[in-house]
């Protein structure tokens, strides 16, 4: 009895114990797949949303307006977010044409119709990081489009609770706007 029927009742309650693992595994992928079409419509629906209500270009009859308003409005998304900017400095504005940097015969041929003012800000900013984080998902949903570079974060560790202590940031928040084709821009 020891030597035949004990190794095969062995290998059935393996077996058995495999084969409820796997119905198990079974019912949560097919849960999963279920969802997946609700998943998709939702991403849909959220990147439909985000293309169309913000706006490619910043507002404003001049750059130095566009910065005011993007300075503006950063510093009333750090006001809700309790976060302290301690600088905001204007960088130079640049002026883009709106072609690939690859086809540089095009770019160099570049009418006024055809080129973008890149306005940009450093701002310097102290914050606990969950703070931090919640001023950067602001700044991603601003009715214009605005892009966060350079981003250099500085974090002392020091106290009785690490993820409450400030954390010194830097970065470079900036936009795009478009000149209107004509005479004088």
């Amino acid at each position: 009895w020891l030597g035949a029927v004990a190794p095969a009742w062995s290998w059935f309650q393996d077996n058995a114990s495999l084969l409820e693992q796997r119905r198990t595994l079974l019912l949560h992928m097919r849960a999963v797949v279920e969802t997946l079409p609700a998943l998709r419509d939702a991403a849909e629906a959220g990147r439909t949303r985000s293309d169309s209500s913000a706006k490619a270009f910043m507002p404003g009859a001049s750059d130095v307006v566009a910065a005011a308003d993007l300075q503006e409005s950063l510093q009333k998304i750090a006001l809700s977010a309790r976060v302290g900017i301690s600088a905001i400095e204007t960088q130079p504005v640049k002026v883009m044409p709106m072609v690939p940097p690859d086809q540089s015969r095009v770019r160099d041929k570049a009418g006024p119709g055809e080129l973008w003012h890149k306005v940009a800000l450093r701002i310097t900013l102290k914050a606990p990081w969950p703070a931090l984080i919640g001023f950067l998902r602001s700044v991603e949903q601003l009715p214009t489009r605005v892009f966060v570079d350079d981003l250099h974060v500085h974090y002392d560790a020091v106290g009785p609770q690490p993820a409450l202590s400030p954390v010194q940031a830097s970065m470079l928040v900036y936009g795009f706007r478009a000149l209107p084709a004509g005479p004088g821009t």
